[in-house]
């Protein structure tokens, strides 16, 4: 039973209109109908959904209202729709209005109580002598007609609720593991109680506000910045990494798209900011091996073999207990699913320790869904990563594998077309980079230490390409008027 229908009642009026089967049925006056509204409700909907007699005149007089004065319809139409209307003929009459005044049926203009009454599916619920008197009510005031709203809005919304529980009962039901069902459990009750109105402000206020952000920030003598990437051209073209953001950074196999992914994640939690990587190819304790030939300057294959030099070993420890003070964590799952990253970064994002996602990579990620169809699992990964980082107000940094179509082109640089699988990854992306080294591609002038970071979709800024350094043994890529980036020596982190 609503919790709304235990309440005590106020001493109103109720119409309860009665309906035949017949679209042209006669109507009787309203003191002399005997079908009460609930067993009109159970006629219509198979079943008996109580609803106290002070809800239904608040949504009778706010039907009543919009058929009296259409230019309510607009506000009215922000918070409520015709499936919030528990009152079947609320519901109906409210459906009908809607269908005029939003043009959907043809040489109708106003939605008053004739041109509504003659509506076939209306003639069978209400007659023109009640919706005549629903439209001659005393008109609202704007402060009674917002408590109506929202008094209607709430009941629905908990109603709403009270389905949702109901079906997911029903998919903890059904086959599937439980991280899947888990997630769309999650996204079955996300947004369950917002109210319908879209958020508006004027171009004025918005100017205002953005010009007063600006100036704060200018006060502080800084340029606007998001995350770092670590990278002084590519900070600057960028502006950084920002809340919201999905990007994507591409490259063929063996261009070094993980270490430089490890490069800009190590540049932000030096930054301080908190840094999530899911691996799915590389064990954290591979990566940690990386992070140590970065921050030490110790060559990787003598990391990967131990066989250091005692001044190596100094270094390298050096580096590891660097490492330990920075907030960035690794989550090392082969083929992990999208539901586990969901639900990864929402507890992190609760705990106050997620700033950055860093994925690697995108095509050997599990897709939560049962879809056989390689584009589509592409496309529901890619979109579900977007919704991620808009969600939590993250960035998102997934790493792609570009197609081989790359190979068969004369400077063979990298172009958005290239992105592998799918054209929805493209076009989810905010920004995309791709990672370029011409001695790599062309197998000419091995280890000229050089590699192109290129700019190839930016949402909100220019295009461009960024020079960067590359050393081969440690895997370290840096600008070249900064040789120490994330050397641990050379790192003093800012107080908190």
């Amino acid at each position: 039973m609503s919790r709304l229908s235990l309440l005590p009642q106020p001493d109103v009026e109720v119409l309860e209109p009665i309906g035949g089967d017949e679209p042209d049925s006669v109507h009787e006056p309203l003191d002399t109908q005997s079908t009460s509204i609930r067993s009109q409700a159970e006629i219509l909907t198979g079943t008996l959904k109580p609803a106290s007699s002070g809800l239904i005149a608040a949504q009778r007089a706010i039907v009543g209202a919009v058929l009296a004065d259409n230019a309510l319809y607009d506000r009215v139409a922000e918070y409520l729709g015709a499936a919030d209307f528990d009152d079947p003929v609320c519901a109906v009459v409210y459906a009908s209005i809607t269908d005029i005044l939003e043009h959907r049926i043809d040489g109708v203009q106003v939605a008053d109580a004739v041109s509504v009454s003659m509506q076939r599916h209306v003639r069978k619920v209400v007659g023109i002598a009640d919706l005549t008197t629903l439209a001659s009510q005393p008109s609202l005031a704007r402060h009674v007609l917002e408590g109506y709203l929202n008094l209607v809005h709430n009941h629905a919304a908990e109603r709403n609720l009270g389905n949702r529980v109901v079906l997911a009962g029903d998919l903890l039901n059904q086959d599937g593991d439980a991280d899947s069902k888990a997630l769309a459990i999650q996204e079955l009750f996300n947004n369950t109680v917002s109210l319908r109105t879209l958020p508006y402000i004027s171009m004025g206020a918005a100017a205002v506000g953005a010009l007063t952000d600006l100036a704060a920030v200018a006060a502080q003598g800084k340029p606007v910045m998001g995350v770092p990437y670590g990278f002084h051209d590519l900070d600057y073209l960028t502006a950084g990494m920002h809340g919201g953001q999905l990007i994507v950074l591409g490259a063929r196999p063996s261009m070094g798209k993980t270490a430089l992914a490890l490069c800009i994640g190590l540049a932000a939690a030096v930054a301080g900011v908190h840094t999530l990587m899911a691996s799915m190819e590389m064990k954290a304790k591979e990566l940690s091996k990386r992070a140590i030939s970065i921050a030490s300057g110790v060559d990787g294959q003598a990391l990967r073999i131990a066989a250091l030099t005692e001044s190596q070993w100094d270094n390298a420890v050096i580096a590891s207990e660097y490492l330990s003070t920075l907030p960035f964590l690794i989550a090392d799952i082969p083929g992990m699913k999208l539901s586990n990253l969901v639900a990864l970064a929402r507890r992190l994002k609760r705990e106050g320790r997620l700033g950055l996602i860093v994925v690697d990579y995108l095509q050997i990620m599990t897709p939560s869904g049962n879809t056989n169809q390689r584009e589509q699992q592409i496309s529901e990964i890619s979109r579900g990563l977007k919704l991620l980082a808009m969600e939590l107000d993250v960035p998102v940094l997934v790493l792609s594998q570009l197609s081989r179509a790359i190979e068969s082109r004369a400077d063979r640089r990298p172009m958005l077309s290239d992105l592998r699988e799918s054209g929805a990854l493209e076009q989810d992306a905010d920004v995309v980079l791709f990672l370029h080294r011409d001695d790599m591609v062309k197998k000419v002038g091995a280890g000229t230490g050089m590699a192109e970071i290129i700019v190839g979709k930016q949402r909100a800024g220019p295009l461009g390409d960024v020079i960067t350094a590359f050393e081969e043994n440690t895997t370290r890529f840096h600008d070249f008027n900064n040789p120490e980036f994330l050397r641990a020596q050379n790192l003093v982190r800012a107080p908190a």
